[in-house]
């Protein structure tokens, strides 16, 4: 926990980082697929609005 609320400490990253990040995570086998699989595996049709919204402007982020 103490690690993950360090993390939440400095300056976030500019605009070229961020591109950077994505270009490395693009990199890894399946990270294209990732917008396609559910968040919750098996609560899909529980939390269904919620997770098509989030998946959505994930695959709009990957588009920038």
């Amino acid at each position: 926990m103490s690690d993950n609320l360090g993390a939440m400490r400095g300056p976030l990253p500019d605009e070229a980082m961020r591109r950077r990040m994505v270009r490395h995570m693009e990199t890894i086998p399946g990270f294209d697929a990732i917008g396609t699989m559910p968040w919750y595996p098996g609560k899909d049709a529980l939390y269904q609005g919620q997770i098509r919204q989030a998946q959505s402007l994930a695959r709009a982020r990957l588009a920038d």
